[in-house]
Protein backbone atom coordinates (compact mmCIF):
# COMPACT_ATOMS: atom_id res chain seq x y z
CA UNK A 1 0.00 0.00 0.00
CA UNK A 2 1.28 3.47 -0.87
CA UNK A 3 1.20 6.32 1.63
CA UNK A 4 0.49 9.81 0.47
CA UNK A 5 2.71 12.56 1.86
CA UNK A 6 1.44 16.06 1.69
CA UNK A 7 3.80 18.35 -0.24
CA UNK A 8 5.16 21.19 1.87
CA UNK A 9 7.05 23.78 -0.20
CA UNK A 10 8.28 25.59 2.92
CA UNK A 11 10.03 22.46 4.18
CA UNK A 12 11.79 21.98 0.85
CA UNK A 13 12.89 25.62 0.74
CA UNK A 14 14.32 25.29 4.26
CA UNK A 15 16.25 22.16 3.18
CA UNK A 16 17.73 24.09 0.25
CA UNK A 17 18.60 27.00 2.57
CA UNK A 18 20.37 24.62 5.00
CA UNK A 19 22.32 23.08 2.12
CA UNK A 20 23.49 26.52 0.98
CA UNK A 21 24.39 27.51 4.56
CA UNK A 22 26.59 24.42 4.93
CA UNK A 23 28.21 25.11 1.55
CA UNK A 24 29.01 28.77 2.34
CA UNK A 25 30.25 27.96 5.85
CA UNK A 26 32.71 25.48 4.38
CA UNK A 27 34.22 28.23 2.19
CA UNK A 28 33.85 31.26 4.50
CA UNK A 29 33.79 30.07 8.09
CA UNK A 30 32.44 32.45 10.68
CA UNK A 31 34.14 33.19 13.98
CA UNK A 32 31.77 30.76 15.69
CA UNK A 33 32.68 28.02 13.23
CA UNK A 34 36.39 28.68 13.74
CA UNK A 35 35.94 28.49 17.53
CA UNK A 36 34.00 25.23 17.24
CA UNK A 37 36.70 23.77 14.99
CA UNK A 38 39.45 24.81 17.43
CA UNK A 39 37.43 23.61 20.42
CA UNK A 40 36.62 20.25 18.88
CA UNK A 41 40.24 19.68 17.83
CA UNK A 42 41.60 20.55 21.30
CA UNK A 43 43.43 23.54 19.84
CA UNK A 44 44.10 26.61 21.95
CA UNK A 45 42.58 29.83 20.61
CA UNK A 46 45.07 32.72 20.50
CA UNK A 47 44.96 36.49 20.02
CA UNK A 48 48.20 37.98 18.70
CA UNK A 49 49.06 41.68 18.73
CA UNK A 50 52.16 43.56 17.63
CA UNK A 51 53.70 46.65 19.18
CA UNK A 52 56.90 48.45 18.22
CA UNK A 53 58.86 46.49 20.85
CA UNK A 54 57.17 43.08 21.08
CA UNK A 55 54.51 40.61 20.06
CA UNK A 56 51.79 40.16 22.66
CA UNK A 57 49.92 36.85 22.79
CA UNK A 58 46.76 36.19 24.81
CA UNK A 59 45.51 32.64 25.32
CA UNK A 60 42.39 31.61 27.22
CA UNK A 61 43.07 28.57 29.39
CA UNK A 62 40.07 28.54 31.76
CA UNK A 63 40.18 26.01 34.56
CA UNK A 64 43.73 24.91 33.73
CA UNK A 65 46.26 25.02 36.54
CA UNK A 66 49.39 26.97 35.49
CA UNK A 67 51.41 23.91 36.56
CA UNK A 68 49.72 22.02 33.71
CA UNK A 69 50.80 24.52 31.03
CA UNK A 70 54.05 24.07 29.11
CA UNK A 71 55.45 26.91 26.99
CA UNK A 72 58.59 26.22 24.97
CA UNK A 73 60.47 27.53 21.95
CA UNK A 74 62.49 25.29 19.65
CA UNK A 75 64.29 27.11 16.87
CA UNK A 76 61.58 29.57 15.79
CA UNK A 77 58.51 27.50 16.78
CA UNK A 78 56.54 28.42 19.91
CA UNK A 79 54.71 25.44 21.46
CA UNK A 80 52.01 25.73 24.09
CA UNK A 81 50.57 22.59 25.65
CA UNK A 82 47.95 22.74 28.39
CA UNK A 83 46.04 19.94 30.08
CA UNK A 84 42.65 20.15 31.73
CA UNK A 85 42.22 17.18 33.99
CA UNK A 86 38.76 15.82 34.64
CA UNK A 87 37.54 16.43 38.16
CA UNK A 88 37.08 13.40 40.34
CA UNK A 89 33.48 12.62 41.17
CA UNK A 90 31.82 10.26 43.55
CA UNK A 91 31.95 6.62 42.54
CA UNK A 92 28.18 6.22 42.42
CA UNK A 93 27.55 9.55 40.62
CA UNK A 94 25.85 9.28 37.25
CA UNK A 95 26.78 11.81 34.55
CA UNK A 96 23.65 13.32 33.03
CA UNK A 97 25.32 15.90 30.80
CA UNK A 98 28.97 16.50 29.94
CA UNK A 99 29.80 19.38 27.59
CA UNK A 100 33.21 20.36 28.96
CA UNK A 101 36.21 18.98 27.12
CA UNK A 102 39.09 17.44 29.05
CA UNK A 103 42.55 16.42 28.01
CA UNK A 104 45.48 18.09 26.28
CA UNK A 105 45.13 21.29 24.29
CA UNK A 106 48.03 22.48 22.17
CA UNK A 107 49.15 25.04 19.65
CA UNK A 108 52.34 25.55 17.67
CA UNK A 109 53.14 28.86 16.02
CA UNK A 110 56.07 29.71 13.79
CA UNK A 111 57.51 32.94 15.15
CA UNK A 112 58.55 35.75 12.86
CA UNK A 113 62.25 36.45 12.49
CA UNK A 114 63.62 38.82 15.07
CA UNK A 115 61.94 37.49 18.24
CA UNK A 116 64.28 37.53 21.24
CA UNK A 117 63.50 34.00 22.50
CA UNK A 118 65.79 34.40 25.53
CA UNK A 119 63.64 37.15 27.04
CA UNK A 120 60.07 35.86 26.57
CA UNK A 121 57.84 36.68 29.55
CA UNK A 122 54.69 34.89 30.67
CA UNK A 123 51.90 36.01 32.98
CA UNK A 124 48.92 33.92 34.13
CA UNK A 125 45.88 35.40 35.82
CA UNK A 126 42.23 34.32 36.03
CA UNK A 127 42.51 31.65 33.35
CA UNK A 128 44.29 33.91 30.85
CA UNK A 129 47.90 33.28 29.81
CA UNK A 130 49.76 36.30 28.39
CA UNK A 131 53.08 36.01 26.58
CA UNK A 132 55.33 38.91 25.70
CA UNK A 133 57.73 38.04 22.91
CA UNK A 134 60.19 40.94 22.68
CA UNK A 135 61.73 41.91 19.37
CA UNK A 136 65.48 41.98 18.93
CA UNK A 137 66.91 45.47 18.60
CA UNK A 138 67.85 44.83 14.99
CA UNK A 139 64.25 43.95 14.04
CA UNK A 140 62.52 46.87 15.76
CA UNK A 141 61.00 49.54 13.61
CA UNK A 142 63.29 52.54 13.23
CA UNK A 143 62.45 55.86 11.69
CA UNK A 144 64.96 56.90 9.07
CA UNK A 145 65.28 60.64 8.64
CA UNK A 146 65.07 62.08 5.16
CA UNK A 147 67.93 64.39 4.28
CA UNK A 148 67.26 67.45 2.24
CA UNK A 149 70.22 68.98 0.43
CA UNK A 150 70.88 72.61 1.24
CA UNK A 151 70.37 74.99 -1.64
CA UNK A 152 73.19 77.33 -2.52
CA UNK A 153 72.40 80.99 -2.12
CA UNK A 154 73.55 82.93 -5.20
Amino acid sequence: MTNLVRWNPTREIMEIQNTFDRLFNSFWPTTTNLWNTAYNNNMLAIDLHETDDAYEMVINVPGIDPENIDVSITENVLSIVAELQQEKREENAQTLLQERVYGKFSRQITLPAGVDADHVETHYENGVLRLTLPKQESSKRRRIPIRIPKLLNN
